[in-house]
């Protein structure tokens, strides 16, 4: 009886600590004490503003906003075949659709893009 009650304690303590260690309590860090992450540069480093010949399409919901003007995905398609750089930036309530049924056109015409996951 005594070596399954430790088993059973042993496991719920690996556990615990995988569970921990995986969700991110009880504080982490690297070890070092100093505070120093290591990072040189922010996590989101900030973006440039756009060329002129730059297509910015930014996925929300179920919309397309290019260079920060509501569009059909007709219109996105048409902008991005005039030429430039194309860039999708997929905000964190862009629909699955609304993302997967542009680049997909875009596929289909051979029009070459970036993506990001974005904000």
């Amino acid at each position: 009886m005594r070596k399954t009650t430790a088993g059973i304690l042993g496991g719920a303590v690996v556990v615990a600590a995988i569970l921990l260690g995986k969700y991110g309590f009880g504080g982490g860090g690297s070890g070092r004490g100093d505070g120093d992450t290591g990072r040189t540069e922010p996590v989101s480093a900030p973006l440039a503003a756009p060329a002129d010949d730059a297509v910015q399409v930014v996925v929300d919901g179920d919309q397309y906003v290019v260079n920060g003007k509501p569009a059909e995905l007709a219109d996105v398609v048409g902008r991005a075949k005039a030429g430039g750089t194309v860039t999708i930036r997929k905000k964190g309530t862009a629909r699955f659709n609304a993302a997967e049924k542009l680049t997909a056109e875009l596929d289909r015409q051979g029009i070459r893009y970036s993506s990001q996951n974005e904000f």
